[in-house]
C-alpha cells in the first residue's frame, strides 16, 4: 500500500468565492455565460481538504490519503481520464483517511490494452471527528449491473455526510457506475457495472454524523454528456462548503471517472463516461453541503 500526502487547503474563516445558489454546468458550461457575483464562503469549524497529485499509480493499486492528526474522512475522491475506471473511493477502516483504487482495462474503443499505469488527482475532505461519528457499510454479492445497493445511517438523528463504494469482479472491465445519497430516503447508494454478469461484490459505505450547521444535499438533473473529457459541475447555494459530491451514471456502460472539488471547495466537478464506447453517456450529480 502506498501513502502519499499532499498539500492541504484549509477554510477555517472567509474567502472569496463565485456562485449563486445551486449552478448545474452542463457540457455547454464553456459558452461565455456571464459570471455569477462573488460571496463569502463558510465552512464547519477544522474543515480543509489534503490534495495529492497529480501522480502516475499503477492500474489497481491502492492510493492512500491520510488526513491531518485528530481529524477524520467524511469524504474523497478522484480526477482522471477515461477510459481509466474508479474501482474503489472509499474510507480507511479506522475513518483516519481515504482511499482509492482506480485500474485501466482492456478496452478497444479507447485503444488501450489494459493495464498502463493511471495519471490522477486524489483529495480527502476531513474534518475534526463530529458528534455521531460512524461509517456504515453494507456488502452484496453477485450484483447485477446497475442495481443499486444502499445502506443507512445506524444511530438517530444522523445523516450521511459522504458515501463510499468498493467494486470487485472478474469481467475485464468492473467499475463504479454511482455513488450518490437517494435525495428521498437520505441513505447512501452504490452500483457498479462489468461486461459480464456475475461473480462480482459491491460495497457501500455510508459517513454519517449528526447534521453540521447548514446541512443540506441537492441531486442535480439527469445531464446528456456528449463525449468522455467533458466535466460537468455541481455548486452549494451561497456561502456554503461542499462536503461531498455524489455521481450517478444510470445504464448498463456508464461508469465513473471523476468526483472531486474545485478550487474553492463551493463547486465540484463530476464526470464519467460509456464504458465500451465513446459515445454519449447520461450522468446526474449531487452534493451534500454545510456552513
Amino acid at each position: 500500500m502506498r501513502s502519499t500526502r499532499g498539500t492541504r487547503m484549509g477554510l477555517g474563516g472567509l474567502v472569496t468565492a463565485t456562485a449563486a445558489g445551486l449552478v448545474l454546468l452542463g457540457p455547454a458550461a464553456a459558452s461565455g455565460a456571464a459570471a455569477p457575483q462573488s460571496r463569502s464562503l463558510r465552512a464547519p469549524s477544522g474543515y480543509e481538504i489534503v490534495r495529492v497529485g497529480p501522480i502516475q499509480a499503477p492500474s489497481r493499486s491502492m492510493q492512500k490519503i491520510s488526513c491531518p492528526l485528530g481529524k477524520v474522512a467524511v469524504s474523497g475522491g478522484v480526477d482522471m481520464a477515461a477510459p481509466n475506471v474508479l474501482v474503489r473511493s472509499a474510507p480507511t477502516a479506522d475513518g483516519k483517511g481515504w482511499e482509492v483504487v482506480v485500474a485501466n482495462p482492456p478496452n478497444s474503443a479507447y485503444g488501450s490494452a489494459g493495464g498502463a499505469p493511471v495519471d490522477l488527482k486524489m483529495h480527502a475532505v476531513c474534518m475534526p471527528q463530529p458528534a455521531g461519528y460512524a461509517i456504515a457499510t453494507n456488502t452484496v454479492t453477485n450484483v447485477t449491473s446497475s442495481t443499486r445497493v444502499q445502506t443507512g445511517c445506524p444511530g438517530s438523528g444522523t445523516v450521511v455526510l459522504g458515501v463510499g463504494g468498493t467494486a470487485q469482479g472478474e469481467a475485464p472491465v468492473t467499475g463504479l457506475s454511482a455513488l450518490y445519497i437517494d435525495q428521498a430516503s437520505g441513505v447512501a447508494n452504490a452500483a457498479l457495472n462489468q461486461t459480464s454478469a456475475g461473480n462480482n461484490k459491491l460495497d457501500v459505505y455510508a459517513i454519517c454524523a449528526q447534521p453540521p450547521a447548514g446541512y443540506e444535499r441537492f441531486t442535480g438533473p439527469l445531464l446528456t454528456v456528449p463525449n468522455p473529457t467533458t466535466n460537468n459541475s455541481i455548486t452549494c447555494p451561497s456561502g456554503k462548503t461542499g462536503l461531498s459530491i455524489g455521481m450517478n451514471v444510470p445504464g448498463a456502460r456508464g461508469l465513473i471517472r471523476t468526483i472531486a472539488p474545485g478550487a474553492d471547495s463551493s463547486s465540484w466537478t463530476f464526470a464519467g463516461f460509456n464504458g465500451y464506447n465513446t459515445s454519449n453517456y447520461q450522468a446526474a450529480g449531487s452534493l451534500v453541503c454545510a456552513s
